[in-house]
């Protein structure tokens, strides 16, 4: 099964992007996007994260719910 970051609580401080080895994760006003398709599920945002915002998790195809996008607090 296919593994993907979430992103839950992002604070905005852009590590976890220049991290990302996939080039999977962009930004904007809303804070984190993980890109699910171009996600390897490796971690190393999860890694880099200050704010522990982002996990990894198991992508079920078509369940809606590959991306989450959180605003900023």
């Amino acid at each position: 099964m296919k593994k993907t970051a979430v992103v839950i609580g992002c604070t905005g401080c852009d590590s976890c992007r220049w991290a990302c080895p996939a080039e999977a994760i962009s930004f904007d006003h809303a804070g984190a996007h993980v890109d699910p398709e171009k996600c390897v599920g490796c971690g190393t945002c999860v890694d880099e994260c200050a704010s522990e915002a982002i996990h990894i998790k198991d992508r079920t195809e078509g369940d809606g719910n590959e991306e989450r996008c959180i605003e900023k607090r």
